[in-house]
């Protein structure tokens, strides 16, 4: 009997338990994707003090975080994917109040993942980073933690 598989080609019925990434993915699978008009809605009542709009919107950006965690966990054998999810989803509930004030808030929450992600793998030296990434400072320098540094400089 092949087992029943989802799109994201997790077992279901295959008589093995679930592992802490296969369960993870599964629950992100039910979390839907926010269209431009509803961030930005949601972005506005989480300013006015809305804790759950924040919430909702942070969530809805946890699959592009894990599928950036996978890319880096792919680099290196010995980084374990749920730990770099767990960086990167830090970095966006610090930097929610720093989003918020932004046109696109997802897009901030994603970059400040992304790059918390990237900074925990250069300093732990899991894996390298090329000579032409942003923590060289080519570009305009990219902050982890936005919470103590005026956006934009």
């Amino acid at each position: 009997m092949q087992p029943t598989t989802n799109s994201n080609r997790i077992p279901f019925d295959d008589g093995r338990p679930l592992t802490a990434k296969d369960q993870y993915r599964l629950e992100l699978l039910e979390i839907e994707r926010l269209s431009p008009l509803e961030e930005r809605r949601l972005a506005d009542m989480a300013c006015a003090g809305n804790e759950e709009a924040g919430e909702l919107l942070v969530e809805s950006c946890l699959m592009q975080v894990r599928s950036c965690a996978w890319k880096y966990a792919q680099k290196n054998p010995d980084i374990d994917e749920l730990d770099l999810v767990q960086v990167g989803n830090e970095a966006m509930v610090r930097n929610l109040p720093v989003a918020l004030g932004s046109r696109n808030a997802c897009a901030v929450l994603l970059m400040a993942a992304r790059y918390a992600i990237i900074r925990y793998c250069y300093e732990d030296k899991l894996i390298r980073v090329p000579q032409s990434s942003y923590l060289r400072g080519n570009r305009a320098p990219m902050v982890v933690s936005l919470d103590a540094v005026e956006v934009g400089k």
